[in-house]
């Protein structure tokens, strides 16, 4: 009994040494498991808090790209790249686009800011702003500039139609009364040779026959000495032109430009309707300090052309033709061979001419460019045609007025027509007239050589060319066999 009791003594014992001995591994089980989530815990959350680092590091990396296109950065452009160097791609390929746009914007802006290092999106519309306001500023003080000028055009304009106004009212008053101061003295006159013929009809009836032969003789005497008299004043005039020096023939300019308007290629000259200037008239343009024109086509600094007559001395034209090296400004003299002050240039033609190259005769342009100007052509000698046989025209006379000889071709009149050549030309020598070639003549009237053509259906005889480039004209070397002096013939007969 007594071992028995024994046996279960053990076995309770044993029993609870297995509960005691399950709970010691159950209890130390639940103790590692509870260690092991706890280090992943720790490694999930040190994960997290490199991550967050990083994208921090990359926000940072990013503001600091914007703060340097805004001029706040601290960091220099190579401070932040060694920076990106520890970033992911992402966060450094996006601060890198950041920072290559600025940099293009400092290249497309350095210009209008001033200073590249000072480019930045702050600077700039600064910079725009300060340009907007200085081309506002510039616009408004031209805008001002041109409506003073505007202005004082139109009163000028006025105070000269009001002058002329009160020179005509004034003209037509002293014209009237001329009229009938001169009506009365001729009425009185008319009045006492009445008288005095009828009183003195019936004392000298009887010596009639005798007094007609007297007045008979007497104006054939008058008749012969008018005409000794317009002979010697004949020789007199082409003796003294033959004496007077070609250079100073034609070296006193015209007129003077008095304003300039480059904006609307439109300029102003002190010539005007008193001193017989027309519309369509062009003239060549002079520095004005130049001594002296039409010496040589070089000193031709522009061309221009009257558009409208706008008072006794005042005129406006448009720019044809200058250069921006040497533009016209205020000043500058004027000249056509073919216009002069107060009257007509005269001139005598010979030869062929062909201003455009097409082998057809513009003998009838020339004319019409000297009768635009107010010019008269005195002789000519000259063909239309190349072909053989051309008509020959040979017309009008010279006189102690002609002034200039206008030279064309002259071979065809050497062939076809020599004693009719050689005797225009003997008379040309004689009178000492200015030979100049018809390239000159339109260079130095201010006309476009490669812009020049003539309508004549119009009746203007001028048409200038607007699509043509504005070039210098080359001249054409003069024919070296127009100055050969030719052998002497009879002056009489022919249309010379």
């Amino acid at each position: 009994m007594a071992r028995k009791n024994e046996s279960v003594g053990m076995m309770i014992s044993l029993v609870l040494c297995s509960f005691i001995i399950i709970g010691l591994a159950v209890t130390c089980y639940m103790f590692y498991s509870s260690n092991a989530q706890k280090d992943t815990t720790i490694d999930n959350l040190t994960a997290a808090k490199t991550a967050e680092e990083n994208k921090a590091k990359s926000f940072e990396y990013l503001a600091n790209c914007a703060k340097l296109t805004i001029g706040q950065s601290q960091l220099t452009e190579q401070q932040l790249d060694e920076i990106a160097q520890s970033l992911p791609a992402a966060s450094r390929t996006e601060g890198e686009a950041i920072i290559t746009e600025f940099n293009n914007r400092v290249d497309q802006w350095k210009a209008i800011v001033g200073d590249a290092n000072a480019v930045n999106y702050l600077t700039i519309p600064d910079a725009l702003m300060a340009q907007v306001q200085d081309r506002t500023l510039r616009y408004n003080t031209e805008k001002a500039a041109k409506e003073s000028t505007e202005t004082d055009l139109a009163k000028a304009e006025s105070a000269d139609w009001m002058q002329t106004k009160t020179q005509l009212a004034q003209l037509d008053t002293n014209v009237l009364q001329a009229i009938q101061d001169e009506t009365k003295a001729y009425n009185d006159g008319r009045t006492a040779a009445q008288q005095t013929f009828q009183s003195g009809m019936t004392t000298y009836k009887t010596s009639l026959d005798g007094l007609q032969q007297q007045v008979s003789d007497a104006n054939q005497t008058a008749t012969q000495a008018v005409a000794v008299t317009k002979e010697l004043t004949n020789e007199l005039a082409e003796k003294k032109l033959r004496e007077t020096p070609k250079s100073e023939r034609f070296e006193i300019p015209d007129g003077r430009i008095t304003q300039v308007h480059q904006a609307s290629n439109t300029v102003w000259l002190d010539l005007g309707s008193a001193d017989g200037l027309r519309p369509l008239t062009t003239f060549a343009v002079y520095d004005h300090e130049e001594i002296g024109v039409m010496r040589s086509p070089n000193d031709i600094k522009g061309r221009i052309e009257i558009t409208k007559i706008m008072g006794p001395h005042r005129a406006e034209g448009r720019i044809v033709e200058d250069y921006l090296r040497n533009p016209i400004v205020d000043g500058d003299q004027v000249h056509s061979p073919t216009w002069f002050k107060g009257r007509p240039v005269h001139f005598a033609l010979i030869g062929f001419y062909d201003l455009d190259g097409d082998e057809s005769g513009d003998r009838q342009k020339v004319i019409n460019l000297i009768h635009a100007a107010g010019g008269k052509v005195d002789a000519e000698l000259s063909v239309d045609s190349t072909t053989e046989g051309a008509e020959i025209i040979a017309k009008g006379q010279f006189t102690v007025d002609t002034r200039y000889a206008v030279l064309g071709d002259l071979s065809i009149l050497q062939n076809q027509a020599p004693d009719v050549f050689n005797q225009f030309m003997q008379r040309i020598q004689t009178q000492d007239i200015e030979q100049i070639t018809v390239n000159s003549l339109l260079n130095y009237a201010g006309v476009k050589l490669e812009a020049f053509s003539v309508d004549l259906r119009s009746g203007s005889g001028i048409d200038y060319q607007k699509d043509r480039p504005l070039v210098e004209p080359k001249l054409q070397e003069e024919d070296k066999r127009n100055q050969r002096i030719p052998p002497r013939r009879s002056e009489s007969g022919g249309a010379f």
